[in-house]
């Protein structure tokens, strides 16, 4: 059952991180009148949810999210989306470190974990799981790979090296799956929690 409990709660989770990662970049392009399709559409929430991302974050505790397609017109634009996305994960991180750090400050984990309560068991995962995914997967997007947040704020800081970024993509990309592989990420992510 405890099983069950985690592998819903860490769905959920990385769900919302992939949500409140996306959104708010669209809301941006919005703005920037760099958007390619209705306002409203931006709130079918479903189309930011990257089956292997979610797979990668429930395995590895780094995934990445389905990016919302730009219609870029200005160097302005994607460096905007691309530091839109990277603060949505840092604020979502930073909440619910907060929310962590006061819901079970002084209280013994394992109590909660050896409980009989489902509910105590799932906020306890839920929380755990969008701490780890939501710091995941802003060190996943600093990774320059074209459609992650570092290629948006590199393509709007040269085109050149955006360019040279997308000819190297395909390494990044393996490089990417080694340091997930090796759980490189989320060891990072629990040492930066426990220091806070």
């Amino acid at each position: 059952m405890t099983i069950c409990i985690q592998i819903i709660a860490a769905i959920l989770a990385i769900i919302v991180v992939m949500i409140l990662h996306e959104l708010p970049k669209a809301f941006v392009a919005n703005i920037l009148k760099a958007e390619t399709e209705s306002f409203r559409s931006i709130f079918r929430v479903t189309r930011y949810i990257d089956p292997i991302g979610l797979i990668f974050g429930i395995v590895a505790g780094a995934g990445f999210s389905k990016s919302y397609r730009y219609k870029i017109n200005s160097k302005r634009q994607p460096l905007v989306i691309g530091l839109t996305g990277l603060a949505s994960l840092l604020v979502t991180f930073l909440v619910c470190m907060i929310i962590y750090n006061y819901t079970y400050q002084g209280i013994e984990i394992q109590g909660i974990l050896q409980s009989n309560s489902g509910d105590a068991q799932f906020a306890y995962w839920f929380i755990a799981f969008l701490l780890l995914n939501s710091l995941g997967m802003f060190f996943v997007n600093l990774m320059p790979i074209a459609a992650f947040d570092m290629g948006m704020i590199v393509a709007g800081v040269s085109l050149p090296n955006y360019i040279a970024m997308i000819r190297r993509d395909t390494e990044m990309k393996i490089v990417l799956f080694i340091v997930i592989c090796l759980q490189a990420i989320p060891i990072t992510v629990i040492r930066i929690v426990n220091l806070l």
